[in-house]
């Protein structure tokens, strides 16, 4: 199961085979190997505030 993470605070959607490249983050990064200082690109919440959803192949 592939999961995709949401910001608790903006709802920002992060898709790791995306990647964040805007924060260095490379395409098919996955999640636990974001840095634990990373921050949300929108609202600067940090990456422990983000929650897992199903990505259900979208």
């Amino acid at each position: 199961m592939e999961y995709h993470y949401r910001c608790r605070t903006c709802g920002h959607l992060v898709e790791p085979y995306r990647g964040e490249l805007n924060s260095g983050i490379k395409p098919d990064t996955p999640w636990e190997e974001y840095p634990e200082d990373w921050i949300c690109p929108i609202c600067s919440a940090p990456k422990s505030n983000f929650y897992p959803i199903e990505s259900d192949g979208w």
